[in-house]
């Protein structure tokens, strides 16, 4: 039985970060996204199943915005939200975001963000 394509979308405007976490991910099928304004659409036009988002972004508009499009326009999606500031995984709760991730991280550690990520959706699923 073939395995079902992943599809998770990146959201961030470091260029290095993006690349890394893309490097990271590369058993999934990626869809980077390097300003947070394209998001939206993004999500519209390829439905993810995991958004990871940086939390500072420099476009006008926070990670948190981005997760919470996520949440509205694909709501069955994992969200994961990273982020270097340390006070940032207090104040950064809300109902949009299932998992917090801090940089720095490694490969495993992002991978088993999405795993969990991934079982969380199919426990959702499941249960309607």
């Amino acid at each position: 039985m073939p395995v079902p394509l992943i599809n998770i979308h990146v959201v961030d405007d470091d260029f290095l970060v993006l690349a890394g976490v893309i490097r990271m991910l590369r058993e999934y099928r990626i869809r980077p996204v390097s300003h947070p304004g394209y998001a939206s659409r993004a999500m519209r036009d390829q439905a993810p199943d995991v958004v990871v988002t940086d939390l500072h972004l420099q476009a006008g508009l926070s990670g948190l915005e981005v997760l919470q499009a996520a949440s509205e326009v694909a709501p069955n999606a994992g969200r994961i939200l990273m982020s270097g500031d340390p006070q940032a995984e207090l104040q950064c709760w809300p109902a949009c975001v299932d998992l917090f991730l801090r940089k720095p991280f490694d490969g495993a550690d992002l991978r088993a963000a999405v795993a969990h990520c991934l079982r969380l959706r199919r426990a959702d699923v499941v249960a309607r």
